[in-house]
C-alpha cells in the first residue's frame, strides 16, 4: 500500500507544482497545499519498516490501512488537473474522480465509468505509449480521442462465484485502449455509448465453461497454450495454466516454470542448540523444511485474446484463494503478473486451514541458468542471470521478501499467517490477514556478446527497464533522457510558525526537482517499448530545454532541501 500512496503523492506533487508554476491558481487549489504537506508526513510514518513489513500490532496496522490519505491525494490530483486543462466550473460540475476507490479492509476497486470525459496523467519524464484499461458499465462504450482513431478492445471481467467457478460479471466490462502520453502531461478522452462494440475479445476456456453470448468462446483444443505479439511468445502448462516457457525475440526459447509453494513453521525443541528455540513470527522465518509445491492440478483458466492485449486468467488452488493473471500488451516485451491470495480467517476456516502456520510464495525455476548470479535490492527488483546468455528480471509494485534458494530459482513471498510470536518484541501472532494483491513485471533479455566477470555490471539496469472539445497539457517540451528519472518535482514551503495557533503551511513560488541517473547495462539486447521517445543522457542536462516554461533561476541544493 505504501507504494500506491507514494504514487498518488508523487503525482499530486508534480501536478500541484505545475499548477503553481502556471500561475493564478485559485484558492480552492492553493488551500490544499497544507493537506499535501500532511500527506508527506503520513507517508514518512507509513514507510517505517513496521508499516511495510507488517511487524506491528494489529491496531497499528489497522491505522496504517486507513484510506483517508488516498482521498487527500485524489482531491489534489482532480483539482489541479481541472486547472491545468482549463476546464470551466460548468464543465466540472461533478469533480473528476481518480480511477480506484480504496478501502480499509479489502482490495481497491476500480470506478465503473459511464459516458463522459476521462483524463490520463503521465507523471514520468518521457513520452510513452501505454495500454490503459478502465471499467465501464455499458458493453457498447467506445473511447474517442483527438484523432478519433484509437486502438481499443472490450473484454470481460472475471471473478470466482459461490460455487468456486470462474465466471464473468454481466454488469461491468474492461475497456482497454492505447494512449500516447506526453511527459509530465495530461490527455483527455471522451467515452461514448454508441451502440457499436469495438473489437470484442475472443475467449479460450480450459476446465471451465463461461456462460456468455457477447464474447466468442471456444474450448481449447490447441497443442500449445500461448500468448504472443511480434516480439515475444509465452507458453503455458495445459494442466495448471501457469507459465512454462518464453520465446525471446521470437527466436530463443527459455524454460521458466512458474508455481506457487508453501512453507509451514518448525515446532519447539528444547534441545535445540543452533540459536535458540524461537518459532516463525513477525520477524523470523523458521520453516519446517523446504517449500512444498501447492497442488494446482484442478486449476480453471481462460485465455483472452484481443488486438490491444492478451491475458490468461487462472482460478488457482481454492484452499488459499489463489488467483493468477498474466498479460502481454501490444508492442511490449514485458509480461504483467497479478496475484491475489486470500488468507482471511473466514476463508481459511472454510478450507480447514485456520489453525495452521502458512507462508505462501511464488516460485520461478529457470533450468538454463546454471550460475549463482542473483542480485536484488530493497525494492523487490531482483534479477538472475547467466553471465553470457540471459537476464531474468522481476519488478514488484510492493515490498516483499525475495530469495534464490537454489541456482536458477527465484522465490517471492506473497503472504503469511503465523499463529505464534517469535520472541523479538512484537508480542503477538500474525493473524489479521485480509485478501492481498501483488503486481509484477517480468522481463527476459539476451546479452549481445560475452562479458568478462571482471566487468560484471552488478545492479545496472537495462535501458527499457529504467523507464514502467479535447484538452491536453504538456508540462515538458521534450522528454528527459531515458536513464534520468525525475524522482520528485515538489513545491517548496514557506516557514511554518509552530508557536502560533494557525500552523498551516503556505507554498512558495519555487519547486525542487530531484533527478536520479541509472547505470545502464549496454550489453543487453534491450530496446525501448514501441512509442517511447527518449535518448540516453550525455552527462549534461539543460533544464531550459526541458520544461515548457523557462525557470527564472536554477540553484543546486541538498537532497534534504534545507541547504542551497
Amino acid at each position: 500500500m505504501d507504494r500506491i500512496l507514494l504514487n498518488y503523492l508523487r503525482a499530486a506533487d508534480i501536478l500541484f507544482s505545475l499548477a503553481n508554476w502556471k500561475g493564478k491558481m485559485p484558492t480552492t487549489i492553493s488551500s490544499l497545499y497544507n493537506s499535501l504537506i500532511n500527506a508527506r508526513r503520513s507517508l514518512s510514518l507509513f514507510q517505517h519498516h513496521d508499516g511495510v513489513t507488517g511487524t506491528a500490532k494489529t491496531h497499528v496496522m489497522d491505522d496504517y490501512g486507513w484510506p483517508r490519505q488516498f482521498l487527500i491525494q485524489k482531491n489534489i490530483i482532480s483539482r489541479t488537473s481541472e486547472f491545468l486543462l482549463e476546464f470551466t466550473p460548468k464543465e466540472t460540475k461533478d469533480q473528476f474522480k481518480v480511477d480506484s476507490e480504496h478501502f480499509k479492509n479489502k482490495l481497491p476497486e476500480k470506478i465503473i465509468l459511464k459516458e463522459g470525459t476521462i483524463i490520463v496523467v503521465n507523471s514520468l519524464g518521457y513520452l510513452r505509449k501505454e495500454i490503459i484499461c478502465i471499467y465501464v458499465k455499458n458493453k457498447n462504450t467506445k473511447i474517442v480521442g483527438k484523432d478519433n482513431i484509437i486502438l481499443q478492445q472490450i473484454e470481460p471481467i472475471f471473478y470466482t462465484n459461490e460455487n468456486n467457478k470462474l465466471t464473468i460479471y454481466k454488469d461491468k466490462y474492461s475497456l482497454c485502449f492505447e494512449a500516447e502520453l506526453p511527459p509530465f502531461g495530461l490527455v483527455s478522452f471522451n467515452l461514448l455509448e454508441n451502440g457499436e462494440i469495438e473489437n470484442k475479445v475472443k475467449l479460450q476456456t480450459y476446465k471451465t465453461n463461461i456462460e456468455t453470448t457477447l464474447f466468442e468462446t471456444t474450448l481449447n483444443d490447441e497443442k500449445e497454450l500461448y500468448l504472443s505479439n511480434e516480439f515475444t511468445t509465452a507458453f503455458f502448462n495445459k494442466t495448471t495454466g501457469y507459465l512454462k516457457s518464453i520465446k525471446i525475440n521470437n527466436e530463443k526459447i527459455v524454460d521458466i516454470f512458474l508455481s506457487f509453494v508453501r512453507y509451514g513453521a518448525r515446532k519447539r525443541n528444547p534441545a535445540r542448540t543452533d540459536g535458540g528455540d524461537s518459532l516463525s513470527g513477525a520477524y523470523l522465518f523458521l520453516p519446517d523444511g523446504p517449500a512444498v509445491e501447492i497442488d494446482s492440478s484442478k486449476n480453471q483458466f481462460v485465455i483472452v485474446k484481443g488486438p490491444v492485449r492478451q491475458c490468461i486468467h487462472v482460478n488457482g488452488p481454492l484452499e488459499f484463494g489463489i488467483i493468477h493473471q498474466l498479460c502481454l500488451d501490444k508492442n511490449s516485451k514485458e509480461f504483467t503478473l497479478l496475484n491475489q491470495i486470500n488468507m482471511e480467517s473466514t476463508w481459511l476456516l472454510k478450507w480447514k486451514n485456520l489453525n495452521k502456520n502458512i507462508e505462501i510464495a511464488m516460485n520461478f525455476k529457470i533450468p538454463s541458468i546454471i550460475e549463482d548470479n542473483f542480485f536484488t535490492d530493497l525494492n523487490v527488483q531482483p534479477f538472475i542471470e547467466n553471465l553470457n546468455d540471459i537476464r531474468v528480471s522481476l519488478y514488484g509494485r510492493q515490498a516483499l521478501g525475495v530469495a534464490s534458494l537454489n541456482i536458477g530459482e527465484l522465490q517471492i513471498m506473497l503472504d503469511r499467517r503465523l499463529l505464534q510470536d517469535d520472541d523479538l518484541g512484537l508480542g503477538q501472532s500474525i493473524e489479521d490477514n485480509i485478501q492481498t494483491e501483488s503486481l509484477f513485471y517480468l522481463n527476459i533479455e539476451k546479452f549481445n556478446f560475452k562479458r568478462s566477470i571482471l566487468n560484471d555490471t552488478i545492479g545496472f539496469h537495462s535501458l527499457s527497464d529504467s523507464l514502467p472539445s479535447f484538452n491536453s497539457f504538456f508540462g515538458l517540451k521534450q522528454s528527459f533522457p531515458c536513464d534520468i528519472f525525475p524522482v520528485a518535482f515538489r513545491t517548496l514551503s514557506e516557514p511554518t510558525i509552530y508557536s502560533s495557533g494557525n500552523r498551516n503551511t503556505l507554498p512558495k513560488y519555487e519547486a525542487a526537482l530531484i533527478l536520479k541517473r541509472f547505470g545502464i547495462e549496454c550489453n543487453l539486447d534491450s530496446t525501448l517499448p514501441n512509442g517511447t521517445k527518449c535518448d540516453k543522457s550525455t552527462g549534461n542536462l539543460n533544464l531550459n530545454n526541458i520544461f515548457t516554461k523557462n525557470p527564472r533561476s536554477i540553484t543546486k541544493g541538498t537532497l534534504t532541501l534545507i541547504l542551497n
